[in-house]
């Protein structure tokens, strides 16, 4: 499957990959609109893992911390996200 960039994506082209990935990991967090989450999730976790991979040699363990304990955090809101969407087709 090949990778999808962000050209849905509207930041600046002069953001940094650490800019793009926070920002897309905040979007994904606040989305309020439980049938947007998903993509949001799919969309943080790109970017995250592009700047992981960029981060192993190139940035400070501050980050390396700051790109885990998100990635875990989108973990946790996809498992929220698909328990309320069980929750909303049994009550349905």
């Amino acid at each position: 499957m090949p990778r999808r960039m962000f050209s849905t994506v509207p930041f600046p082209s002069g953001a940094s990959s650490r800019s793009i990935w926070e920002k897309l990991y905040e979007r994904a967090i606040l989305e309020l609109d439980y049938a947007k989450v998903p993509e949001r999730i799919a969309e943080a976790r790109q970017a995250m893992h592009d700047r992981a991979e960029e981060v192993l040699t190139e940035s400070s363990s501050n980050e390396r911390g700051a790109l885990s304990k998100a990635l875990r955090n989108l973990g946790l809101l996809e498992e929220v996200t698909a328990r309320e969407k069980s929750m909303e087709f049994r009550q349905a």
